[in-house]
């Protein structure tokens, strides 16, 4: 066995990492194949009267798999005045950001794992086999997130979507101490919001109450 090993010098390890490596790469091929078979359907879809195509234009993004380079048609909105590029448009890719969603939300759930944001890039790196995205571009993804997660709350606040109307609606705040672990604090404050409409009898004959629509927060 081992005269054969050393013969085809192969090891499971080696196998997984290089049908890894040829898998990305033809994730890659294919993804570029897609991007470009859903431009030209787009292009053949719009109405020329209103869309006059322009000019091919290059994009790049880092993807879960690779780094995908791909062309894609730019045409001029006569009715609203603007470039647009339908493809983008059409799969809401982010605007001048070179990261995918889907790495995106990698890299925001490895530092979420790791704790900071040079574990998280070393993680990645660790998983893949080579580095994928930089701690810096992963701390920038996350304050873009939470500003547009923070955007979209008010935005909800300001126009609720919500038809159902209550008399009274309470809200209780408390703070439950965490202890912690293998941290330099030894213990956090969380804060919990309860949400209800009231109390009423666990049953008919009850003595005991329960909360009405009661929501934690």
């Amino acid at each position: 066995m081992e005269e054969l090993r050393s013969l085809i010098r192969l090891s499971l390890r080696t196998l997984e990492t290089e049908l890894f490596s040829l898998l990305r790469a033809l994730f890659v091929e294919i993804f570029v194949m897609v991007l470009q078979e859903l431009d030209a359907l787009i292009a053949a879809a719009l109405d020329p009267r209103r869309y006059e195509a322009k000019s091919l234009q290059g994009r790049t993004l880092q993807t879960l798999f690779g780094t995908v380079s791909f062309r894609r048609r730019r045409f001029y909105d006569h009715r609203e005045k603007r470039w647009v590029y339908p493809l983008d448009e059409l799969l809401e890719f982010p605007d001048r950001q070179q990261v995918s969603p889907g790495l995106v939300s990698w890299g925001l759930v490895q530092a979420m794992l790791t704790g900071s944001y040079r574990a998280a890039a070393r993680s990645l790196k660790e998983i893949y086999g080579y580095p994928v995205i930089s701690h810096e571009s992963i701390r920038q993804l996350a304050v873009a997130t939470g500003l547009e997660l923070e955007k979209r709350k008010e935005e909800q606040l300001a126009d609720p979507q919500g038809t159902r109307k209550v008399k009274y609606l309470f809200l209780e705040v408390d703070g439950l101490v965490v202890s912690l672990q293998r941290q330099k604090r030894r213990r956090i404050e969380e804060k919990l919001l309860t949400v209800h409409e009231g109390w009423e009898p666990r049953h008919p004959s009850s003595n005991e109450y329960e909360l009405v629509n009661k929501r934690h927060f």
